[in-house]
């Protein structure tokens, strides 16, 4: 006789474990479908450290701040210098006392902190080996030091033995030119994109020096006294602004070409804020009166009006998108159209990053408690961060947040009253994209399981019963 099939359900070991299974990988998996993901933390070592990444996101250090908040407190003096990507401690150093107006570097391969009015090192160290050079090279300790150059290789410094700013070769301190200025004004100092050409501003005069080809400085006359100065991105280019005698709050940038010195184009302008496109090819800047966003392409030499009533002030320019915080518009570069535009009546709330692409935008107006990331050159929100997701990192609220520069990551701080907490490093998870769930391990773990317990199913239906 034949045994009829079984139509109903039983109850099975396997059945039972395999939907355990099934609604735990579920779980798992709707939990951590987030875009933003805490990657590591960092435990707070100093009464009120700061923390940043380095200028090629490679570290991150941190210090002790607490001198700026209480004049003739002394802090804990130390700085921390850890791998972006694992968040190891690499380095712990004991700086010099620290000098007012400090401030920290980390960059082509070496970690230093200046202060004071005379721009003295505190600290300067060798990343790879943690070599003290304040110690293996003491002369270090006397000069008046105002950057590194080409890479690491040089130094732009003063020392006793003479008036002017010397270049000199890192860390030797051997001369490689005088270069018969005596006190440079931040600003008027710019570095090319190359890493060889350095241009330093003295007056109605620009010096040209070429550090790793080893040709001989030249100087350039400038129009009034040159001030601000920047390269372009192909470092073929080189801008100014001269402050002439008359007292209008318009400022000239000069745009001398370098490959054709004699080349020069002048524009009238209410900030010495501009931006060169990407690939060198365009201006953008403000003129002041009236007031007009322009873009100037310099093959056809020909200005577009982007937008009246805006100024290039409160702009940010990623890859060939240009984005304006006031008027919450973009344009593309290359064309001088519109490629996005959010209407005034819908406008929520932005904010600027240390990211070249990322802006932050709150829907609920309250950056607090949660807030968009964006891309400005794609007009695409990589994700949302919460404060409420996230419980344990933000009790508090999202109290900070910094941007590295170029990679996909940031740093968020959870201190508590007593001093105590933790930074966090957030990266990227699961792209912000309606298949972004099927980068997830969990979601094919999920899957098979599903698919496992569907089988399972079926195979005890069509079982005889016995």
């Amino acid at each position: 006789m034949e045994k009829k099939r079984n139509n109903r359900l039983q109850f099975a070991l396997s059945t039972l474990v395999l939907s355990v299974l099934l609604l735990a990988s579920a779980a798992m998996t709707w939990w951590n479908c987030e875009p933003w993901r805490p990657a590591f933390a960092i435990p707070v070592s100093f009464r009120d450290e700061r923390i940043a990444f380095s200028e090629d996101d490679k570290y991150l250090y941190s210090y002790d701040g607490s001198y700026y908040l209480e004049p003739g407190f002394k802090p804990t003096l130390g700085t921390r210098l850890y791998d972006a990507r694992t968040g190891n401690l690499l380095h712990a150093w004991t700086p010099a006392p620290m000098l007012e107006s400090a401030a920290w570097h980390c960059e082509w391969g070496y970690f230093y902190i200046t202060g004071g009015a005379a721009q003295k090192l505190c600290g300067l160290w060798r990343i790879d080996t943690a070599e003290d050079l304040l110690k293996s090279h003491t002369a270090l300790a006397n000069v008046e030091f105002h950057t590194l150059l080409g890479e690491g290789q040089f130094a732009l410094i003063k020392d006793n033995s003479a008036a002017n700013l010397k270049i000199v070769r890192f860390p030797s301190l051997e001369l490689f030119c005088d270069t018969g200025i005596q006190r440079p004004n931040p600003k008027s100092l710019a570095v090319a994109p190359d890493k060889d050409q350095l241009a330093l501003a003295c007056g109605a005069k620009i010096t040209l020096y070429s550090l790793s080809k080893g040709k001989a400085p030249r100087t350039l006359d400038a129009e009034g006294c040159a001030a601000e100065l920047l390269f372009s991105p192909d470092s073929r280019k080189l801008a100014y602004s001269s402050i002439g005698a008359n007292s209008t709050n318009a400022v000239s940038i000069r745009i001398i070409d370098l490959d054709n010195p004699s080349v020069v184009r002048s524009f009238t302008s209410g900030t010495w804020h501009i931006h060169f496109t990407t690939d060198s090819s365009r201006l953008i800047y403000s003129h002041p009166a009236p007031l007009q966003l322009l873009l100037y392409d310099f093959k056809m030499d020909s200005t577009t009006v982007l937008q009246e009533n805006l100024s290039v002030t409160s702009t940010k320019l990623a890859g060939n998108t240009l984005y304006s915080f006031e008027a919450q518009t973009a344009w593309d570069v290359r064309t001088a159209k519109y490629v996005y535009a959010y209407y005034p009546n819908a406008i929520p709330p932005t904010r600027e990053t240390e990211h070249d692409r990322y802006i932050l935008r709150s829907d609920a107006h309250d950056f607090d408690k949660s807030f968009r990331i964006l891309d400005v050159e794609s007009n695409e929100s990589t994700g949302t961060l919460r404060a409420c997701r996230w419980p344990s990192q933000f009790p508090y609220g999202i109290q900070s947040i910094k941007f590295a520069h170029h990679t996909d990551a940031f740093i968020t701080a959870m201190v508590n009253t007593d001093g105590t907490g933790v930074f966090t490093v957030w990266r990227r998870g699961v792209p912000n994209r309606w298949w972004g769930f099927t980068t997830m391990p969990e979601f094919w773990l999920t899957l098979a399981l599903a698919i496992l317990f569907i089988w399972n199913i079926c195979r005890r239906r069509r079982s005889p019963l016995p």
